[in-house]
């Protein structure tokens, strides 16, 4: 099979001959525009569909496009010729400058250091111009008061996730509007928006630090001199309406990594890993102690937490231990400061800026992440899972009887990563007590419900291992609740996780890392900020990124900073973006029969259908199994879509899905005998969930309903 070349704004690939078939198509369309214009026709479709420049030499644009034509361009003219329309975007000029703007950051020994970054100012004024749709929705979502941003960071490998490369490494760093509804958040193309691209090199090497850049990007967003989001704003308009948007700094949410360089901490090695509490001490046995907690402590209510006050006292103290060897003290001063608060100095770092470290609010502004906490990166659900399927070997279980349950089950297209046939018997490590799988965040989503699922049904009827168990099914709790992005949960969260934590020292303590108290600290962050954050939005975003970075060699940021500008400005002209239900794919006009099925006092003349369509509760397509409360109750209901139906009445659009609804017979078991098949409005559809077939009754099947809408 070719090698495939994604098309992300239409969400499928093209296979390589496919590829070359739209090519020619497209040229044969337009081979009476003078010759110029063609090209940049072409060149133009094929850079918004995410076309590497490489690719795009390799498919001999201009031979196909110009075989009537005897003059011919060599590789090296045709590059110039795709490199300069790639860019062609980055100098549009706005009142606030151009899109694509560069700073500078300050670098040890040698010259700054020049990033290209889009210019948020500049973005948000061009978007309202080209989207009316974008204006009312900032309109509607940002307070007039002002809202809050939030900045994300991380590192992207081109490489396979778990194969790590590190020379080609670089860094996204998005930004977003925490007034955003969630369902918009979680939109790849748009909710989060672009900022700059940093290659790691730059940072491992020692030329500049995490620190430096973040001080950097936060006097872009909030200049004393300069634009500044809170005090000044950005102005939007759109067809002679105009309107002023402000926003205050929010919070930073990343890996404990990330987060620990952008802050200045010293993070997981020093004596204080958390930046969040003034009395947790790490890197030491387990104590007890009337003021000071082991950082392996579930005991919340003694964490003496910092506030922005303590922590800049912290700071100071530091600098001024680094003044006093600047002035001929023993380094040794600033290594106890240092060792003693936690924190790195460094003159030019964010921390260290009084006016960046007031707005950004530290350590009020950490946003620790679920998913680097629990999922990726060595997070204690990895652990957890790990473990718990080593103690169900030990019960007479092999891993390959675990791979064949699986098989049975049938996982919808959202929200479940489809695990491989044998994932239990390789992915398992039986190294020793404290050792971890080998997982992506997605799929350890998918591994905790499948595994409590198997304990349902072959572990509890035999009364084994009932401790493990209850933990586990905190853990899916836990999960299930960010799932939701309803941060009405937060009292849950938050009893949840101080109980699973107390669980997981207890069963597992071989495996106790710092994660599990970063966790702690985040139904704090939901609670401040109103909004159930994750990385997963994110994570997904950079996946495009990952495809340039794969076949770009040279100036791989700022290459991938002009493709995501791009990608962002056709998403924002998109008018479904900010629609929070519609229709997906293919679309089909209803028959007449149908539309009669319909209330006469809906008033709907036309019905559209079609396979897929978008809520805010996510993606539900043809063939997935649905849950959802019967209107006006908490009855739950559930069964298989058959399609989806959407019509315009006289007042509201009603988006609707036809399924053959199931029958409850007894807890998650329900029978799919004669279902007979139900309209149900769009916005009460919960969630797509897996299922298998109940082993014991004939068409009966097992629902594997999230735990928190039990």
């Amino acid at each position: 099979m070719g090698h495939r070349r994604l098309c992300p704004e239409r969400d499928f690939a093209l296979s390589a001959g496919g590829f070359a078939l739209v090519l020619v198509a497209i040229m044969a369309l337009v081979g009476v525009r003078p010759k110029r214009q063609r090209q940049a026709e072409v060149i133009d479709n094929l850079l918004n569909s995410g076309c590497a420049v490489s690719k795009l030499l390799r498919t001999h644009l201009h031979s196909a496009g110009d075989a009537e034509d005897d003059e011919g361009l060599s590789n090296n003219t045709m590059k110039n010729l795709i490199s300069k329309q790639l860019h062609a975007v980055d100098s549009i000029r706005t009142p606030y400058g151009t899109l694509i703007e560069d700073m500078e950051i300050p670098c040890e020994g040698q010259p700054p250091l020049r990033l290209e970054y889009i210019n948020p100012f500049a973005l948000l004024y061009y978007c309202s111009t080209l989207s009316k749709e974008f204006y009312d929705f900032m309109c509607q979502t940002i307070p007039e008061g002002g809202g809050e941003i939030s900045v994300y960071a991380d590192e992207v490998s081109p490489s396979d996730g778990l194969k790590f490369e590190q020379n080609r490494q670089y860094n996204c760093i998005y930004w977003t509007f925490l007034s955003f509804p969630p369902w918009f958040l979680s939109r790849m193309e748009i909710g989060w928006l672009p900022f700059a691209y940093l290659p790691c090199n730059v940072v491992k090497e020692g030329a500049t630090n995490w620190a430096k850049v973040m001080r950097r990007i936060m006097n872009v967003f909030f200049s004393t001199d300069g634009w500044n989001l809170e005090t000044l704003g950005v102005r939007i308009c759109n067809n002679g309406l105009w309107r002023v948007i402000r926003a205050s700094f929010g919070c930073f949410i990343a890996d404990i990594k990330a987060l620990g360089q952008i802050c200045s901490l010293k993070g997981t090695n020093g004596s204080i890993p958390c930046p969040c509490c003034k009395n947790c001490l790490g890197h030491c046995e387990y104590f007890d102690d009337a003021y000071f907690v082991h950082i392996h402590s579930a005991e919340a209510e003694r964490f003496d937490p910092h506030t922005p006050e303590t922590f800049a006292e912290s700071v100071q103290m530091v600098r001024e231990a680094a003044d006093a060897v600047q002035m001929g003290a023993h380094p040794i001063v600033l290594a106890n400061a240092e060792k003693l608060h936690g924190i790195v100095f460094d003159a030019e770092s964010m921390a260290f800026d009084e006016d960046i470290c007031k707005q950004a609010n530290l350590p009020d502004s950490i946003f620790f992440d679920t998913m680097h906490n629990v999922c990726a990166s060595g997070g204690f659900a990895q652990y957890e899972a790990n473990q718990f399927c080593r103690r169900v070997k030990e019960h007479g279980f092999p891993m390959e009887l675990l791979d064949s349950w699986y098989a049975c089950i049938h996982s919808p297209r959202q929200g479940y990563a489809k695990l491989s046939k044998h994932w239990f018997s390789r992915r398992i490590s039986d190294a020793h007590d404290g050792s971890h799988c080998q997982a992506y965040a997605s799929e350890m989503l998918t591994v905790v419900s499948v595994l409590s699922c198997f304990a349902d049904e072959w572990l509890t009827p035999q009364a084994f291992m009932p401790a493990e168990i209850s933990c586990l099914k905190k853990l899916e709790l836990i999960l299930d609740i960010f799932s939701s992005h309803n941060h009405e949960h937060v009292d849950l969260l938050e009893e949840v996780t101080i109980s699973h934590h107390k669980e997981f020292v207890a069963l597992y303590p071989s495996c106790v890392k710092h994660k599990p108290h970063y966790q702690l600290h985040v139904a704090r962050a939901v609670r401040r900020f109103k909004r159930m954050l994750t990385c997963f939005a994110m994570e997904r975003k950079s996946k495009f990124t990952k495809e340039i970075a794969s076949h770009c060699f040279k100036k791989c940021a700022q290459t991938i900073c002009s493709y995501e500008l791009r990608r962002l400005l056709q998403a924002v002209v998109d008018p479904l973006a900010y629609s929070a239900e519609h229709l997906r794919g293919k679309q089909l006009t209803a028959p007449p029969v149908i539309t009669s099925l319909l209330p006469a006092e809906w008033g709907i003349r036309q019905v559209q259908l079609a396979k897929e369509m978008v809520t805010q509760k996510g993606s539900f397509s043809k063939g997935d199994v649905v849950i959802w409360f019967q209107h006006g109750t908490q009855l739950l209901r559930a069964g298989m879509i058959l399609g989806f139906l959407s019509g315009e009445g006289r007042h509201v659009v009603h988006n609707i899905a036809s399924v053959a609804m199931y029958w409850h017979q007894d807890g998650f078991t329900w029978s799919t005998v004669d279902p007979p098949t139900v309209l149900v409005s769009a916005s009460l559809l919960l969630t797509t969930v897996a299922w298998h077939v109940d082993k014991d009754v004939a068409h009966h099947v097992r629902l594997l309903v999230p735990r928190v809408l039990r």
